[in-house]
């Protein structure tokens, strides 16, 4: 059993993941932590920091921008291109249209990658967030250009078959603001 695996056995069952913020909480979930640190080798501790608004966005370009991309002969992974996109629709995002409708596009993601709604529930809050961007900024909202979604629609049925089960081992329960 692996680490992780021997957290998780010790952790109440409505518990979905291990975080430290709640394991903190309690001495027996302290405990578990303590001894799955002592268990790793000396020197084989790493760390990340996530901005995951951020990284949101990074996932939303690579499994909904990038395909359609790919199809029309262009490659966004070719000079970072992808990234410079998610950086552009992350910083302008919530500047150049309602940050709110931006947030829902985030969460409706989010949401979308773990079940929670449906493809065509997620393409509907895709419509709405461009359709908040000023006509000044409508070259801005074209960057999110989606297909129109239908039950036959072979792009829609390709993300529900093969994306989301990739995309929601890259994507936390709570979502972007956690």
């Amino acid at each position: 059993m692996c680490i992780v695996d021997e957290v998780r056995a010790q952790l109440p069952p409505t518990q979905e993941e291990p975080k430290y913020g709640s394991l903190a909480r309690s001495s027996r979930e302290r405990k578990a932590l303590t001894r799955a640190f002592e268990q790793l080798p000396e020197g084989s501790v790493r760390s990340s920091l996530v901005h995951k608004p951020f990284m949101v966005m990074t996932k939303l370009v690579d499994v909904l921008v990038e395909p359609l991309a790919h199809a029309d002969g262009c490659n966004l992974y070719e000079n970072r291109q992808a990234l410079a996109l998610a950086e552009l629709l992350h910083l302008c995002g919530p500047i150049l249209e309602d940050a709110a409708a931006y947030r829902q596009l985030q969460q409706a993601f989010v949401d979308w990658v773990r079940q929670h709604v449906s493809i065509d529930d997620l393409f509907t809050t895709v419509a709405a967030y461009k359709t908040s961007v000023p006509v000044q900024h409508s070259d801005f909202a074209e960057r999110l250009e989606l297909p129109a979604v239908g039950g036959g629609d072979r792009f829609a049925q390709d993300l529900e078959r093969v994306v989301r089960p990739w995309a929601v081992e890259a994507i936390w329960p709570s979502g972007p603001e956690s």
